[in-house]
C-alpha cells in the first residue's frame, strides 16, 4: 500500500503532520476526516502536493476558534466552502433507521405480488384451461393457508405504511400492532 504524507490542523486547532497508509489519496483523506484532521497538504511519499490550501485560504478570527465551521473567508473577501471540512454529527432528532422493518416491506410486497400472480393464474385457469399446466395453482386458490399468508402480508405493508403516516412513535405503532393482530384473528376465525 502507498504511504501518504500530510500536514494539517486537528480540531482544536494544532498543526498536526505524518503519514499515513492507504490504498488511494481519496482513501488516505476519508481516513484523516474520520480522524477529525483537517489537511493543508497531502502527497504520496516523494510526489508533488496533490491538495495545497495552505496559500489559497486565509482564516477568520472566528474560524481560528472553530476550524471545522463550513464556511471560510476567501482572500477576496468572497466565502467559499472547504473541501476537507468536517461537518458536525446529525441533531439527536434525526429520524433513526431500521433496516429490518424495510428488509421485512420488501419481502412481503414481493411475497404479495407472487399470491397475487398465483390467484390470477388459478381463477383464470378454474375457468378456462390453460394453454400449459402450472402444477399447484388451483391448489393456491383454494388453500386457506396461502389466503392467510397473503392477508398477513398485505396488513403488514398497510399498518407499517399507517405507521409511518402517522409519523412513528411506539405508542402508535403497538396500537397498530393490536389493531392488525386483532383483524388477522377476525379473519381467522371466520374461515
Amino acid at each position: 500500500m502507498p504511504l501518504f504524507t500530510y500536514k494539517g490542523h486537528k480540531e482544536d486547532g494544532s498543526v498536526t503532520e505524518g503519514s499515513v497508509d492507504a490504498v488511494s489519496m481519496q482513501a488516505a483523506r476519508d481516513s484523516l476526516l474520520e480522524m477529525k484532521i483537517s489537511v493543508d497538504d497531502i502527497r504520496e511519499d516523494g510526489g508533488e502536493p496533490a491538495i495545497a490550501f495552505s496559500n489559497a485560504w486565509t482564516v477568520s478570527d472566528e474560524q481560528k476558534e472553530a476550524p471545522f465551521a463550513p464556511n471560510v473567508a476567501m482572500t477576496d473577501g468572497v466565502t467559499a466552502p472547504i473541501p476537507d471540512t468536517v461537518l458536525p454529527p446529525p441533531a439527536p432528532t434525526t429520524r433513526i433507521y431500521f433496516p429490518i422493518i424495510d428488509t421485512l416491506r420488501l419481502y412481503a410486497g414481493w411475497l404479495l405480488a407472487g399470491y397475487i400472480l398465483a390467484f390470477a393464474l388459478g381463477s383464470y385457469q378454474a375457468f378456462k384451461p390453460l394453454p400449459f399446466e402450472i402444477p399447484y395453482v388451483l391448489a393456491f386458490l383454494t388453500s386457506p393457508l396461502i389466503l392467510s399468508f397473503c392477508l398477513a402480508a398485505f396488513l403488514f405493508l398497510l399498518f407499517t405504511d399507517l405507521h409511518r403516516l402517522l409519523r412513528r412513535g411506539i405508542f402508535k405503532g403497538l396500537v397498530l400492532t393490536v389493531l392488525g393482530a386483532g383483524v388477522f384473528v377476525l379473519f381467522r376465525i371466520n374461515v
